[in-house]
């Protein structure tokens, strides 16, 4: 009781500090949800060959933070995503992951998103695989085993699970075999009701992982007062690969016998880790408990793993329910190569981690760029955080069992770099146990959670961040601490599995439209319109009026806004370029376009412009255009501040591999006639 009114005492003094809760995960181990496919006209519209080609064209990425969006894949990086609104591509949402969101079967492969969610086979029956990742995954309910596949090997686990109770070396319980009649299975995973009795089985499934959790609701009738619960599991290893003990082991002494706490590493022929078979934990709902003990048994190549959960512990009076019997297996990847020391060459899981470390040591800090298309006016921004409690360091004083942190214990918060703005606190406190587990803003997993609208509490979030022309980055800080335990950002408390942003926009500009119209009926005055839209205070533009030969006459600086129009007299035909400024930003242009300025007969118009395409727009190398009703002579590229990058005669495929990547205009320039188009250069 004492240990439940001092944990409750420190909730309700931090609970304050908290604006923005999250939810604890409860995996779905009942259904299987259908991915709808869209493609509306713009998306059509704006994607290439390739990307309709795609297997994933058309279809909202399950975890992608918009919901009334489509996404661009031509954009995809391994850890970036661009979704515009179907009905507008200036209203666009960037997404970046601090781990991959996507991965490659080769080289030359097509980014395919990394989705963990169990599907049923279609080849078939009782079987249900997540193969869209690195390290595909398995449950196979006709020989109720589980599988991860890291290519050297298929390793099938959870097989022919048993259990009995002894004292030392004398058994007092026959071996139980599971029993599966009661069972559910959903995207994330399988649920055995009893599968010995008061025992249920939960294995989840993640990203090249499978967490088996023996769940305990009630006290056990225990058969006996001292000694273990063995719980066991059985594989099989292709000659070559080994099953060793991890650095990070101890061996522990009991009566007669010796114990392995810590992880096991599997190996391949060539010694490389591609398994790792992570030590158990026993917590109870409130995150007491201790790490468990291994011992293997291996006859040739058939293993069986025992785990050992005392007795007393199981028995002990003040547990608050449910108790948690838990052993991780995961696959290693490459995949970002992220792990918590580069000398551990086993701890390099499909997502990696993300540290903690006391309050009173500072903070655990991860960095993330979002980059943003340039002319466009920020409006939002969303985070999506997931981390669980990892139970990896005591946080308090021996003897076990020890209180581990709980999720009252664990602080996040995101700070935008450029504006030195915050989130404030992020964090995880259910009214009622447990308080252990996996905490998550993803609404795909948990019904109720909610990517997090920072700028629903900081509605300054990004508000110092002025519109630019070109596309940029916005720097982003994941901020972690825990109040309990003095780890430095070793993840020994508790460890982020997903960190993701979202910043959402609309354009200010919309690509090759020219707001600029004539008032031919009164001779040479030519008068400038400037539209409703995005022209609303405090944005204004400044005009710059140009001749032909480029040689500047004269700028126009009067002020102008919605409809607001400009009239003068140009000396001959010209160029006119508006040049979007902003007095909160030091009236500092991040935007421009501009329009052709035809003088003939005495009358000021605007030419037909000659039919011109570019493309493949976005381009990497090279841009092909065709102009069907003119005899084009000069080509000319600036890029979106007006600035002539380059000028040369006419070619129908034009090398723009030594531009920057960004957005450019070119202008195609005839005899009596000029078009402007706006292109994309992307990374080669």
């Amino acid at each position: 009781m004492k240990k439940n009114l001092l944990l409750a005492a420190f909730a309700i003094s931090c609970s304050f500090l908290y604006s923005q809760p999250m939810h604890v995960k409860d995996p779905n181990f009942t259904s299987f949800r259908q991915d709808a496919k869209k493609v509306p006209p713009l998306l059509d519209q704006k994607s290439s060959i390739a990307a309709k080609q795609h297997p994933e064209y058309g279809v909202l990425p399950f975890n992608a933070q918009c919901s009334e969006c489509v996404e661009l894949i031509d954009k995809r990086t391994l850890s970036s995503r661009f979704f515009i609104d179907p009905k507008d591509a200036g209203h666009t949402y960037s997404q970046q992951s601090y781990f991959p969101l996507h991965y490659k079967y080769s080289v030359d492969d097509i980014w395919r998103t990394i989705d963990h969610r169990l599907r049923p086979d279609a080849t078939q029956a009782g079987v249900y695989t997540a193969v869209n990742q690195p390290v595909p995954t398995k449950c196979d309910l006709n020989k109720n085993t589980v599988t991860l596949n890291t290519g050297d090997l298929q390793f099938e686990f959870n097989k022919n699970l048993a259990m009995y109770f002894f004292d030392e070396n004398t058994a007092y319980t026959k071996r139980e075999t599971g029993d599966y009649s009661l069972r559910t299975i959903g995207e994330e995973g399988l649920l055995v009701k009893n599968i010995w009795p008061g025992v249920d089985l939960q294995q989840v499934f993640r990203a090249g992982e499978i967490e088996t959790n023996y769940v305990i609701n009630k006290p056990l009738q225990l058969p006996i007062t001292k000694g273990w619960m063995v719980i066991e599991d059985h594989f099989t290893l292709p000659a070559g690969f080994t099953f060793e003990e991890a650095p990070n082991g101890e061996h522990v002494a009991h009566e007669e016998d010796t114990y392995y706490k810590g992880d096991y590493i599997l190996r391949n022929a060539k010694g490389d880790s591609v398994i790792v078979y992570e030590k158990p934990l026993y917590v109870d709902a409130m995150a007491f408990g201790m790490h468990g003990n291994y011992k293997l048994l291996r006859t040739g190549n058939d293993y069986t793993l025992q785990m050992f959960v005392p007795v007393d512990w199981l028995g002990k009076a003040d547990n608050t329910y449910p108790l948690y019997i838990d052993p991780t297996v995961y696959g290693i990847t490459k995949l970002g190569n992220f792990r918590a020391n580069p000398s551990d060459d086993y701890k390099g899981g499909p997502s990696g981690a993300l540290g903690f470390t006391s309050i009173a040591l500072g903070s655990c800090d991860y960095q993330m760029q979002v980059e943003v298309p340039g002319a466009s006016r920020l409006t939002n921004a969303y985070v999506d955080i997931e981390y669980e409690l990892t139970y990896d360091n005591t946080c308090g004083s021996p003897p076990e069992p020890a209180p581990y942190c709980t999720f009252s214990q664990v602080i996040q918060q995101v700070v935008c770099d450029t504006c030195g703005t915050s989130s404030g606190p992020l964090s995880c406190i259910p009214p009622n146990p447990p308080f252990t587990g996996t905490c998550t803003t993803n609404d795909s997993l948990v019904p109720g959670a909610h990517s997090i609208l920072i700028n629903t509490a900081n509605p300054n979030f990004l508000s110092c961040i002025p519109p630019q022309c070109a596309t940029y980055n916005i720097t982003f800080t994941l901020k972690n601490q825990d109040s309990i335990c003095t780890d430095v950002c070793g993840y020994l408390c508790a460890r982020g599995n997903i960190w993701q942003m979202t910043v959402e926009g609309n354009a200010l500009v919309s690509g090759d439209t020219t707001y600029v119209s004539v008032n031919a009926a009164t001779g040479y005055p030519v008068t400038l319109v400037t539209p409703v839209s995005p022209f609303v205070p405090p944005y204004y533009c400044v005009w710059q009026y140009e001749y032909q030969n480029y040689s500047q006459v004269s700028f126009i600086t009067d002020t102008i806004y919605n409809n607001d129009s400009l009239t003068f007299t140009p000396p001959q035909s010209g160029y006119i370029t508006c040049g979007i400024y902003s007095p909160l930003y030091n009236d500092t242009p991040y935007c421009s376009f501009s329009a052709e300025v035809k003088l003939t007969t005495g009358l000021p118009e605007l030419h037909a412009k000659p039919l011109v395409d570019i493309y493949p727009n976005p381009a990497s190398t090279e841009l092909v255009i065709s102009a069907s009703n003119s005899q084009p002579q000069w080509l000319t590229v600036y890029d979106l501040n007006g600035r002539r990058i380059a000028q040369q005669k006419f070619v129908q495929k034009l090398d723009i591999s030594k531009l920057s990547a960004g957005a450019y205009f070119i202008e195609i320039r005839g005899a009596d006639a000029s078009v402007t188009k706006r292109f994309v250069k992307l990374t080669e």
